[in-house]
């Protein structure tokens, strides 16, 4: 990829309003640093019953637009956004990055500018990490490095894939048939796809997208899940066996099952 690509990103929300504006502003900090030069942001509001839409549209400015749908599905809400990202864009296809990112999601300064490097080596589809947003309780911020490996992360690779930090070339989203249309392990699903066309894939320690520590998310069995099961195995003193959830007002006994690793 020469010449500087074309970037998309693409932003599924469902009732986000509190959070979208400040996920779309850490994506336009990352793409200034990065210096891209033709670049939008398509903020996916599937189903959304609040005001996501007005939030994500006073935030995205000129920058981007707010596509409204009614899928109640993760990857399809990933998959109507790329494409019309890819449509906005209008450069041919192996000429634009595509990245994914949450709406309870918060991308560094060098989010874009690290996927672009392995574009320009020719990597086809790169999967980076996720953290815990600052003021995420220590305990399971504790609980959620061990479990998750964020310790080994100087050796540069790892084994995670998030629908929240994944980037891909426009072609090889094409040729691997889009984002499935799961409510849940989407990312997982294109990531395999992907590696059973044989494109070259890398799982990059060093990119870090910060996330909701929230219990309660919208995928059924997504990363809110695995928190979930985290606090409820007894290794997060979160102070009893009912924990505050991520959203105002609810509250649920967490049930004493083993986790499962994030990712």
């Amino acid at each position: 990829m020469t010449g500087g690509p074309a970037v998309g990103v693409v932003i599924p929300a469902r009732d986000e309003e509190a959070v979208v504006a400040a996920a779309v502003s850490s994506v336009r900090r990352s793409l200034a640093a990065a210096g891209v030069v033709r670049s939008c942001i398509v903020v996916v509001a599937d189903d959304c019953r609040d005001g996501t839409v007005a939030a994500a549209r006073a935030a995205l400015g000129c920058s981007g637009e707010v596509l409204e749908v009614g899928h109640r599905c993760v990857g399809a809400a990933r998959q109507e956004g790329s494409a019309r990202a890819l449509r906005r864009l209008g450069a041919r296809p192996e000429a634009c990055w595509l990245l994914s990112i949450d709406a309870d999601s918060s991308a560094p300064a060098d989010w874009v500018t690290r996927h672009l490097a392995h574009a320009s080596a020719g990597i086809e589809c790169v999967a980076g990490v996720v953290d815990l947003v600052r003021g995420t309780p220590a305990p399971l911020r504790r609980a959620f490095h061990r479990r998750y490996g964020l310790d080994g992360r100087s050796e540069g690779r790892h084994h995670h894939v998030h629908g929240t930090n994944l980037g891909i070339r426009g072609d090889t989203l094409l040729a691997a048939g889009g984002w499935p249309s799961s409510a849940t392990g989407e990312d997982h699903g294109l990531w395999d796809a992907v590696g059973a066309l044989g494109r070259w894939r890398v799982q990059d320690a060093a990119i870090v997208v910060r996330t909701s520590g929230r219990l309660v998310g919208r995928a059924p069995l997504g990363f809110a899940r695995d928190l979930r099961l985290l606090v409820g195995s007894g290794e997060v003193e979160l102070g009893g066996d009912v924990v505050e959830l991520g959203e105002p007002h609810r509250r649920a006994a967490v049930a004493r099952r083993p986790p499962i690793a994030p990712g």
